[in-house]
């Protein structure tokens, strides 16, 4: 085994932080979360509620006055909210907003951009810092992403020759995203120097599943290799995932079938077998399925299962979800994690008819506990009859921010509005010009708490910016 100088990360507040890369899986931290806020919002929405009905959203101003349809109403290349809309079950109305959103300036190109620049400079830790390069190159291109890369490119007696390789790791993943052709071999290049003398970084991890063209093989080998680093080998493997590189069959194997591992991580292994279409997946997966009739958290196998572009597993997901869901009660967990994995897994706007079919089945199960993440979910596939109470669900998350917060769910919502390009006009608009203003004080208690809005903010310019091209 690799030996990885770096110390497992949780989450660190230094610029230089190790945090995990999850590769698009859902926490329990951030379902459980998300079940708290509801929890303090149906509380406040049964004590407080006019008798006339629900609060909708502050009234939008400024740049946000476009005309836009009625919920329900038809909307061209809509993805799976065609399908049975004339007789679908209407959807349970949105919690009101408790906290009125906070005033915020309209994006524009020129100030979402600039969030993502500071977001460089000052964010505190080494994800936000690559999300922010991303954004940039995903929405600006590569001559926006360089001058701020080139110092993160800085030379020094650091790994790879570089001053701060994880940053660099970053910054060449942007390069990469953006199309710039050289950057491919620069990113084996560190990883290869940094697996030399054992001091690698999480950063390395996307930086070399980025890796296209030539040099890719050789990305993929070092890849593999980490699937072995004692600290980055959870990592690697969600990573290698949905890739479907045979050379890594045999370590995802290892992992699925390692009954001390993680429950999630040997869901996400086994995924990676079935993506393979390896053999033995069928098998791995009826020992899991059989497990969480047992000891097994079922919420995390379904958590692990929800690989991004890995649709094969969608059934599995069914298979041990639905037994739960269908006794109607205490299923809060295992149906936030059902809506979400399925969104996670077809992708913003590829929604299928039967997922918005199962999907709306869902609604006001378990009480309704759960109703925010499955309209969350419906949107992001292409419901945009839940386009209202989609928008209501991420006010909630920025207006109540200081108290209930975990930055999970705005931020898949708002990678969601960015894919779909629907973060101008109404009704995400102005909720997204409060997202990208977001601050969170400072608490002892939450010293990650700063990195948290960051990653927000970052999601929120972003979507903006790719709402505008």
């Amino acid at each position: 085994m690799l030996k990885s100088s770096r110390p497992a990360p949780a989450t660190s507040t230094s610029r230089t932080s190790t945090c995990r890369i999850t590769a698009g899986r859902i926490t329990a931290g951030a379902r459980i979360a998300a079940i708290a806020l509801a929890t303090v919002a149906l509380v406040a929405a049964c004590k407080d509620e006019p008798k006339t009905g629900p609060t909708a959203l502050p009234p939008e101003t400024g740049t946000h006055d476009a005309p836009h349809a009625a919920p329900g109403a038809p909307t061209a290349g809509t993805g799976a909210s065609a399908p049975g809309a004339a007789t679908a079950k209407p959807a349970r109305a949105a919690v009101p907003v408790e906290t009125p959103l906070p005033n915020a300036a309209p994006l524009t190109g020129d100030s979402s951009r600039r969030t993502l620049l500071e977001a460089v400079d000052a964010a505190p830790d080494a994800v936000v810092v690559r999300e922010a390069l991303l954004a940039l190159a995903q929405t600006a291109g590569a001559d926006a992403v360089r001058p701020a890369a080139a110092k993160l490119l800085a030379k020094g007696d650091g790994t790879g020759g570089y001053a701060d390789p994880e940053g660099a790791a970053a910054a060449l993943e942007a390069l990469i995203a953006a199309g710039d052709a050289e950057s491919g071999a620069a990113a084996v290049a560190l990883a290869k120097a940094g697996i030399e003398s054992e001091d690698v970084f999480p950063g390395f991890v996307s930086m070399l599943a980025a890796v296209t063209g030539t040099a890719q093989p050789e990305a993929r080998r070092l890849l593999v290799r980490l699937a072995d680093d004692p600290v980055l080998y959870s990592d690697a493997v969600m990573a290698l995932a949905p890739l479907r590189e045979g050379a890594a069959a045999a370590r995802l194997h290892d992992v699925a079938t390692d009954a001390d591992e993680d429950a999630g991580l040997r869901a996400t292994a086994a995924c990676g077998l079935l993506a393979l279409r390896d053999a033995r997946a069928d098998g791995v997966l009826e020992g899991l399925v059989r497990d969480t009739k047992n000891d097994l958290p079922s919420y995390e196998v379904i958590d692990g299962l929800a690989v991004r572009g890995v649709p094969e597993a969608l059934p599995w997901m069914h298979k041990i979800a639905d037994p739960i869901i269908a006794e109607g009660e205490n299923c809060a967990i295992e149906l936030t994690s059902l809506a979400a994995g399925i969104a996670t897994i077809r992708g913003a706007g590829n929604g299928m008819p039967e997922d918005v079919t199962e999907l709306r089945k869902l609604l006001g199960k378990d009480d309704g506990m759960c109703d925010d993440e499955v309209l969350a979910a419906l949107w992001t596939l292409g419901d945009d009859a839940q386009a209202d109470a989609t928008a209501n669900v991420l006010a909630k998350y920025v207006a109540g921010a200081a108290a209930v917060f975990d930055e999970e769910m705005p931020v898949r919502l708002l990678e969601a509005i960015a894919t779909r390009r629907k973060a101008t006009g109404r009704p995400f608009g102005r909720v997204v010009d409060a997202a990208a203003a977001l601050t969170i004080a400072s608490d002892p208690r939450r010293p990650d708490s700063a990195g948290r809005a960051w990653r927000v903010r970052v999601a929120a310019a972003r979507a903006h910016l790719a709402s505008a091209r």
